[in-house]
């Protein structure tokens, strides 16, 4: 799943709905009184919500903040050598907003 993550940071396309079905199952697994509800925006779609995120807390979350530190540490020392600083500041924006 990480490795999917970062192929989109990267600018390939990937399943985002099935990348979000996985995390969905890792939020809900472990979890001891996970919820069925309804999509928000009115549509018939309905998933599992869990209150304690799972295994997505336990076994997922370090990892991928641990893989994004290293990924976009990477990615700063290679724009902070190519990019001059409004350029640099430009991506350094765009990739936060990607990551929202």
């Amino acid at each position: 799943m990480i490795d999917a993550i970062n192929c989109e940071r990267n600018g390939r396309d990937i399943d985002q709905d099935v990348l979000r079905l996985l995390i969905e199952m890792l939020c809900t697994v472990g979890d001891t009184d996970p919820k069925i509800v309804k999509q928000k925006d009115g549509g018939d779609r309905l998933f599992w919500q869990s209150t304690t995120k799972g295994f997505y807390k336990v076994d997922f979350e370090t990892q991928l903040l641990v893989t994004t530190a290293d990924f976009y540490r990477a990615k700063v020392t290679g724009w902070l050598a190519e990019c001059s600083c409004p350029r640099f500041l430009e991506e350094v924006a765009r990739r936060l907003k990607d990551e929202e």
